[in-house]
């Protein structure tokens, strides 16, 4: 074997580890970038329960006022969902529904 061909492989390897290291580090990058998400949006909703405004909120978070408000409507939309899945959950357990 030449040392070309040696030099080729070694440096195959290498870039094929590099390749599953920058992978790594990309997934862990996601991971807490979703748990930064989370812990904004948890600090939105511990604001907006204190009575701040969208305006406030926004402003105290360093984020724009649209994402204080698209999270808002979200935590909106799951609530009326929970409140209608226990509603018919109530309806089918007193008898009043059925499949």
């Amino acid at each position: 074997m030449s040392k070309a061909t040696s030099a080729l492989r070694i440096t195959a390897i290498f870039s094929r580890k590099r390749e599953r290291g920058s992978k790594r580090v990309l997934r862990w990058l996601q991971g807490s970038k979703a748990d930064a998400r989370a812990e904004r949006d948890a600090r939105i909703k511990a604001l907006w329960l204190r009575c701040h405004t969208q305006e406030q909120i926004a402003e105290m978070l360093n984020v724009p006022r649209p994402t204080v408000h698209h999270q808002l409507a979200e935590i909106a939309q799951k609530r009326q969902m929970s409140e209608m899945n226990n509603f018919q959950a109530l309806l089918y357990a007193d008898g009043l529904c059925s499949d």
